[in-house]
């Protein structure tokens, strides 16, 4: 086993490569994805030199069942509240209602004409 990955038999294209997990980011997410790295030592360049290359092969769904490789999700969508305390108000805060006219106002008001009978 080696630090990068586990060796394996691509199922894609049957040549021995290492089973690596490397980020993606799609649409501005960032995801983990399984690929098989083929290192191609000793391939020329378009400029003539010699370099070392990597070929990647996404493996899908089917293709990890098969390999018995399964990934952990993390769900970012549940919020964990378990440990936290009820909101309670500010101090110096009043609740709603009193921002709502008094009786003896309402009163004068009807009285006057301004809220509909």
């Amino acid at each position: 086993m080696s630090k990068k990955g586990k060796h394996i038999i691509c199922p894609r294209c049957g040549e021995e490569g290492l089973l690596i997990q490397k980020p993606t980011v799609t649409k501005g997410h960032k995801y983990l994805k399984w690929y098989v790295a083929h290192y191609l030592p000793n391939n020329i360049s378009k400029h003539g030199k010699r370099v070392n290359r990597i070929r990647w092969c996404y493996l899908n769904k089917k293709q990890l069942e098969k390999l018995n490789v399964t990934q952990k999700r993390k769900n970012r969508y549940t919020k964990q509240t378990e440990n936290k305390a009820p909101l309670e108000p500010r101090a110096g805060f009043e609740p709603a209602t009193l921002a709502l006219p008094s009786a003896s106002f309402a009163g004068r008001l009807l009285k006057n004409g301004y809220y509909p009978k």
